[in-house]
């Protein structure tokens, strides 16, 4: 990483146009090293310590990020996925949103969502980071002030245990997700096989924007209970179960390079991408260049546009009470 040293455990990785610093973290412990920026909260890199090789996509200089790699490894929210139409009916009143989707819609907490933001780092170890942020009221339209907490913690396994916490002092929305480039070393993601342990999917219309129905994946090309190439397949967000659960659950596997990646979450939604929006430009990790076939997006988190579909599992915070997310990727051979 192309980062000077600046205190102890910690790298200045570069600074942003508004003159903010941005830190990198390093963390290590159980044969796995992460790497951990402040901006987006985004985890960069990650690497098994018997190889070498990345198994995110990430840049190793900051540029990339506020550009063609807007986005890679971030948090994302306030609410994650599109609000359609970016107005919504929150509390007893309807609000007006940042409509950063084709000037229509509401995506991912509108323009300075939390990928945007440059967290702070309230502490860390060898194998833990914990980072915070405050979402004024009313930022990107959205009610209630928001206190936000993500650590990183290696554990046996190995394994990358990501817990996400919110509170709120007025109701609001929140749906946070990690948003996952996964390549396991692969340079073409046809090499990497998907399970995804859904049942069902959400259809989108125009604009992806679910339409309201739950379909069974059963019979379709959308099943993918057994591994396979999901290359054949546009983004979808599939239905894990009818709403979050305390604890973290098996939700997909992805297997390439003998390596074999299980995704574990309470959320109740998973979105799938096997050819995100990669636009090529500065080279990646390991000096690859990066396209539409590098890796694949994963990403657990609530079901989208979910205040506009009373059917939804919902993603309503009300003061008095906490959003807490933990998903986790295990690692093993495939």
């Amino acid at each position: 990483m192309s980062a000077a040293a600046d205190h102890a455990g910690r790298a200045l990785f570069g600074t942003l146009p508004d003159g903010q610093r941005v830190h990198m973290i390093r963390l290590a412990a159980h044969g796995l090293t992460a790497r951990i920026m402040s901006l987006g909260a985004s985890l960069c890199d990650l690497r098994l310590a018997d190889g070498d090789l990345p198994l995110v996509l990430g840049f190793a200089d900051l540029d990339p990020y506020l550009d063609e790699g807007r986005d890679f490894g971030a948090i994302i929210g306030r609410c994650a996925g599109p609000i359609a139409g970016a107005r919504a009916r929150i509390g007893a009143l309807m609000r007006e949103l940042d409509a950063n989707d084709r000037g229509r819609h509401c995506r991912d907490g509108g323009r300075d969502g939390l990928s945007r933001r440059n967290w702070r780092i309230a502490g860390w170890k060898a194998d833990t980071i914990t980072l915070t942020d405050r979402l004024p009221a009313g930022h990107m339209g959205f009610p209630g002030n928001m206190d936000l907490r993500v650590s990183y913690t290696i554990n046996r396994g190995p394994a990358l245990h990501i817990v996400m916490v919110a509170r709120t002092d007025a109701q609001t929305l929140c749906n946070l997700a990690a948003h996952h480039l996964l390549s396991l070393g692969c340079a073409d993601s046809a090499d990497l096989r998907v399970t995804v342990h859904a049942d069902h999917v959400l259809p989108a219309g125009p604009d992806g924007i679910p339409t309201g129905d739950i379909r069974p994946v059963a019979g379709t090309g959308l099943d993918l209970r057994q591994p396979r190439n999901p290359g054949h397949l546009a983004a979808q967000d599939f239905c894990l179960r009818p709403g979050r659960s305390r604890l973290a659950r098996p939700a997909a596997r992805v297997e390439g390079n003998g390596i074999a990646l299980d995704l574990l979450t309470t959320e109740a939604g998973l979105r799938l991408d096997p050819r995100p929006a990669i636009t090529p430009g500065a080279a990646g990790l390991g000096g690859r260049a990066y396209g539409p076939h590098s890796g694949i997006l994963l990403r657990a988190q609530g079901w989208p546009d979910a205040i506009h579909q009373p059917g939804f599992a919902q993603s309503t915070l009300l003061p008095g009470t906490t959003y807490r997310q933990e998903t986790i990727l295990r690692f093993g051979r495939g």
